[in-house]
């Protein structure tokens, strides 16, 4: 379990691809003073990873093709930073929101606009409007690991603004993204729960047409 609180940013020292598996070695900053133990879960943009070795050059994670197809960690390249954030433990504070480290979906950047010298807008877009349902305004979203607040959603075209203060663009990479980049998305568990529900309902009472319930989108 992830809260979407972004603790560092680490960078891909090497990546090893082959047509089924990723192996990526992180430098992680923390590593000089945490342990990072062989099977820890860590989120890395978001994704849950499994700590496979660590060395003296950094961690090594593996990804298989099931991942790699669905996340951005099929555009990587050595020398990219990426989002870390290390499991939570029972009693930690939950400042975002819970996550689960499995990506529902991508979404592209469309446009960055600032705000002013330190804050920025960024208009994002899914990949895919299954997911629209569970998307609302004031509601939560994870982008590569980050808990953020929806603003500007419209469902009809699967997009949404997300403003960014200067400490979020400091502690993550979203300091650096560029329009049109890809982007991690998990939506939260709670409101797609939610929604899957009340639709579920309404398709038993017959106020659904057939082919419209949330399980299509499963």
């Amino acid at each position: 379990m992830y809260t979407g609180i972004i603790q560092e940013k680490a960078t891909v020292v090497e990546l090893i691809k082959t047509d089924t598996l990723y192996r990526m070695l992180l430098d992680i900053p923390s590593r000089h003073d945490a342990t990072f133990a062989l099977g820890a879960s860590v989120s890395v943009d978001g994704v849950c990873l499994t700590v496979v070795q660590v060395d003296d050059r950094g961690i090594w994670f593996d990804a298989m093709k099931e991942t790699i197809d669905k996340t951005t960690i099929q555009y990587l390249n050595e020398g990219d930073e990426v989002n870390i954030e290390r499991s939570a433990k029972i009693g930690d504070e939950i400042g975002g929101h819970v996550l689960s480290g499995h990506i529902h979906c991508m979404a592209t950047v469309q446009s960055i606009d600032p705000i002013d010298d330190e804050t920025v807008s960024m208009l994002f877009r899914l990949d895919t409007l299954a997911y629209t349902p569970y998307i609302f305004d004031k509601g939560f979203i994870a982008l590569n690991g980050a808990s953020l607040t929806l603003t500007d959603v419209k469902k009809s075209e699967g997009t949404f603004v997300i403003y960014f203060i200067p400490e979020t663009l400091r502690r993550t990479t979203f300091g650096t993204i560029q329009s049109m980049q890809k982007i991690n998305v998990e939506v939260d568990q709670t409101t797609r729960t939610i929604v899957d529900t009340i639709e579920r309902i309404m398709y038993e009472r017959g106020d659904k047409p057939i082919g419209e319930v949330s399980t299509n989108r499963h």
